[in-house]
C-alpha cells in the first residue's frame, strides 16, 4: 500500500470524481484509476460502486477512506515532527540517474527546500554503478536508482516505477504490427549500461534473448539522439517521450514480450540512521513521476 494510492482514494472521495482528483494531484485520470484498482486488488474489495455514475464509495470504501485520512494525517504530522526546520542545518548529497534528473528531481528539491529551508541539497547525477560506489565511500548520503543491486550493507525503499517501451525512428520498422522480441534482435539495439540496462540484461538472459548487434551507452540523452537519427532501436520511458512521438521523431513499437516495469528505489547505508534521509525518501515517494521530461515547474 502506498501513499499515492491513499491520496487517490481520499481526493476522489473528497472531490467527487477521478478527473478532479487527477488535477489536484497533478497527474492523469488513468493514473488515478490505476492507483484505485491497485488498492482494490490489494485489499480484495470494491472501494467504489461501479454501478453509479458518480464516484460513490462502497461501505468498505467508506471505512478505507477514514483509515486513509488517518494515515495521510500521520504522514503529515511525521514530516512536520521530523523536519524541525529551525534545527536541521546541513548538506544532503543525493545521487540520481539521468532520467530522474530530467523528470522529477526539480520537484523533489523544491519539496526539500520547502520543508527544510536550512538544508542544502547537492544532487549528483551519474550512472547507477558509479553512484553505488559513491554510497560505499560516503561521497553521497542517498541514491535513487533502478532496483538492480542487492547489497547487504544497503537498506532500500521503493519510490516509483517506470514503464519502458521500445522505440525507433519512423520508417525503420513497421510499428503498426506486433513484433516478436527475437525478431527485434536482427536490428541494432541501443542499450543503457546503467541500472535499467543491468536489469534488462538479466531479463534477456532469463528468456533466452541474446542480441548480438548492440550499441551501449551510459547516457539516455545520447541514446535518444542515436535512436532519433535512425541508428538503431532503443527503449525509453513510454510517457515522458510522448512529445517526440507526437512530433514524429519517434514511434513506439509493439514488442512481445513487453519489457518488465523498472522499480526505482532509494538506497542508503543500513548502519547509518538519519531522520532527514528518512523524510526525504517519503518526499521522493510522494513526487516520483517519470511521465514528464523537463517540467516547466517543479
Amino acid at each position: 500500500m502506498t501513499f499515492k494510492q491513499l491520496e487517490a482514494l481520499y481526493w476522489v472521495a473528497q472531490l467527487g470524481g477521478f478527473l478532479p482528483a487527477a488535477i489536484k494531484l497533478h497527474t492523469t485520470q488513468s493514473a488515478i484509476s490505476k492507483r484505485i484498482q491497485e488498492l482494490e486488488s490489494l485489499l480484495d474489495v470494491d472501494l467504489f460502486d461501479r454501478h453509479q455514475r458518480t464516484s460513490r464509495l462502497t461501505e468498505k470504501g467508506e471505512e478505507m477512506m477514514i483509515l486513509a485520512k488517518r494515515m495521510l494525517d500521520m504522514r503529515t504530522a511525521s514530516l512536520e515532527q521530523i523536519s524541525s526546520p529551525h534545527v536541521i542545518e546541513r548538506t544532503i548529497r543525493i545521487g540520481v540517474t539521468e532520467l530522474t534528473a530530467m523528470t522529477w528531481l526539480p520537484r523533489l528539491i523544491a519539496l526539500i527546500q520547502r520543508n527544510y529551508p536550512r538544508v542544502t541539497v547537492e544532487p549528483d547525477v551519474d550512472m547507477s554503478l558509479n553512484l553505488r560506489e559513491k554510497l560505499f565511500t560516503d561521497d553521497i548520503d542517498l541514491m535513487i536508482v533502478p532496483d538492480a543491486f542487492a547489497e547487504a550493507r544497503f537498506a532500500s525503499q521503493p519510490v516509483g516505477q517506470v514503464e519502458n517501451v521500445w522505440m525507433c525512428k519512423p520508417g525503420l520498422l513497421d510499428h503498426t504490427q506486433p513484433i516478436q522480441l527475437h525478431e527485434l534482435g536482427k536490428h541494432k539495439l541501443l542499450i543503457d549500461k546503467s541500472g535499467s540496462g543491468l536489469l534488462y540484461h538479466r531479463w534477456f538472459k532469463s528468456i533466452g534473448f541474446k542480441p548480438t548487434d548492440k550499441l551501449i551507452s551510459n547516457s539516455i540523452v545520447a541514446l535518444m539522439a542515436l535512436t532519433i537519427s535512425g541508428l538503431g532501436v532503443g527503449y525509453f520511458p513510454r510517457h515522458c517521450l510522448q512529445q517526440l512521438v507526437t512530433m514524429g521523431k519517434l514511434v513506439e513499437l509493439d514488442i512481445f514480450p513487453a519489457l518488465p516495469l523498472t522499480t526505482y528505489v532509494a538506497m542508503y547505508k543500513a548502519d547509518v540512521r538519519s531522520e532527514l534521509v528518512s523524510s526525504i525518501i517519503m518526499l521522493a515517494q510522494d513526487c516520483c513521476n517519470f511521465n514528464t521530461i523537463l517540467r516547466s515547474e517543479p
